[in-house]
């Protein structure tokens, strides 16, 4: 439904086209009678108009102008009345789409002192409606591109400040358990030992934060290329499985490979595509702690596959479900008892897009799934 309304003219407008109107009005009327007088004074001797007590046109008698309503006296002051009337009329549209462009350029220049919200409503000719619909669709682009900036930039800030918080709660340890070894000389070996143990773990989490933050910046500078090689894709779910075995004991899961019997061959980025699924799998091991298993499924269909990576942890809350995979986002830490850079998932989603695949999650008190669907052969599909 078109909302915009009618220029409304102020009382100078309105002034300036009744002016207009007079003006035109008065100089018609006087080149009209003008050119009347001049056509009958030399019409009457012209061949094909002549006098001699009635009218002729044309050698065909015509009544005289006493009585009868179609003399070509008549005839004249019709047509240059008509004339007159159309001359008239043009100028009061000509100067009142002057108004409206007054109007919109009024309008353009308040758009232009920072008044981004305002938009054109004028409802005007259809040439400068076409002018005013651009600009409108213009500013809402601009201030569409400007508002995605200012969430750039605040994702940035949001992972700096993030990425700075999870840095510095390892490197303070490290920091810490070194400075006791370094300070107290009478530590057994054992309790060396304990102290480096945790430094290095602490030191694994940190390189797996700069490792993510380093992926996702190298994935978003579209200059990313893929390495497309033939291989078995039954073979990489069962070595992902088997590579997160050992941690998922530790956390008490089980963690399960379910392939077809027949291999699956595939042409596709390998090393991306591991990566993908490894986020994959450390999200739920975060996750998914009050669990008892994660499984890792592979399907054939037809010209493409879909890998499940599935576990039975706690549901992810339904408001979380579709910002899952946005940069920087992380669902509530207090869920699964750690941190993160919020970045794993956005990983997944640009790598799984940049193989020509989708990525999608579904999420339920049984069963929380997150399902990629790829082409089988991605070099096709680039």
């Amino acid at each position: 439904m078109n909302n915009n309304k009618k220029i409304k003219l102020s009382r100078r407008e309105v002034f300036e086209l009744i002016a207009e109107g007079f003006i035109t009005i008065g100089i018609m009327v006087l080149v009209s009678f003008a050119l009347i007088i001049i056509t009958i004074q030399f019409g009457g001797d012209g061949p094909f108009v002549q006098r001699s007590g009635s009218i002729f046109y044309r050698g065909m008698p015509v009544p005289s102008f006493g009585n009868d309503f179609w003399s070509f006296e008549t005839f004249l002051y019709l047509f240059f009345g008509l004339f007159d009337i159309s001359v008239v009329v043009w100028r009061l549209l000509r100067r009142y789409h002057l108004m409206e462009m007054r109007h919109v350029i009024a309008a353009m220049q308040e758009i232009a002192d920072g008044h981004l919200e305002k938009r054109i409503d004028y409802q005007v000719n259809r040439e400068l409606q076409g002018v005013v619909d651009s600009i409108n669709a213009l500013v809402d682009s601009a201030v569409h591109s400007m508002k995605e900036e200012r969430r750039i930039e605040q994702s940035k800030d949001e992972l700096i400040t993030n990425v700075s918080h999870d840095l510095r709660t390892p490197l303070t340890s490290i920091i810490g358990y070194l400075n006791l070894i370094e300070d107290d000389q009478t530590l057994d070996l054992a309790t060396i030992r304990k102290y480096v143990h945790i430094a290095f773990a602490k030191a694994g989490q940190m390189k797996y934060l700069t490792d993510d933050l380093f992926a996702y910046t190298k994935l978003n500078s579209q200059k990313v290329s893929y390495n497309y090689t033939v291989f078995n894709m039954n073979e990489l779910i069962e070595q992902l499985s088997a590579d997160f075995e050992l941690e998922a004991e530790k956390s008490g899961l089980r963690i399960d490979s379910v392939v077809p019997a027949n291999p699956i061959t595939v042409e596709l980025d390998s090393e991306k595509l591991g990566r993908a699924l490894s986020n994959l799998v450390s999200n739920a091991l975060k996750y998914a702690k009050k669990g008892t298993f994660i499984r890792i499924v592979l399907s054939d269909l037809g010209d493409q596959i879909a890998i499940r990576v599935e576990n039975d942890g706690p549901k992810i809350p339904t408001t979380s479900l579709n910002k899952i995979f946005e940069r920087f986002y992380r669902v509530d830490a207090a869920r699964s008892g750690s941190s993160g850079s919020g970045l794993g998932l956005a990983i997944v989603q640009n790598i799984v897009e940049g193989l020509g695949g989708t990525v999608k999650v579904t999420s339920n008190r049984e069963l929380t799934s997150f399902i990629i669907e790829l082409p089988k052969n991605g070099r096709d599909v680039k």
